[in-house]
């Protein structure tokens, strides 16, 4: 979960980064942000993807050991 909002986060950064940069005039620096926001953006569509299929797939399953431990004995020297 914090991995996802941190990678949405970046994103959101250097994309505002580059329409800053578009802005004052420094096409180089607006055009590497724009890529760095890419590759950002698409690790974040890739973290929510893989994140929604672990849990539907996870979502019927019961776990075989479905039964409470023992009690512990408690031994009096």
């Amino acid at each position: 979960m914090k991995k996802k909002i941190i990678f949405c986060g970046l994103t959101l950064l250097f994309s505002l980064s580059a329409v800053s940069g578009l802005f004052s005039g420094n096409a180089a620096g607006a055009v590497g942000c724009l890529v760095i926001a890419a590759i950002l953006g698409f690790l974040a569509y890739r973290s929510f993807k893989t994140s929604d299929s672990v849990t539907s797939a996870t979502a019927g399953v019961k776990s075989a050991n479905n039964t409470t431990p023992p009690p512990q004995k408690i031994q009096t020297i």
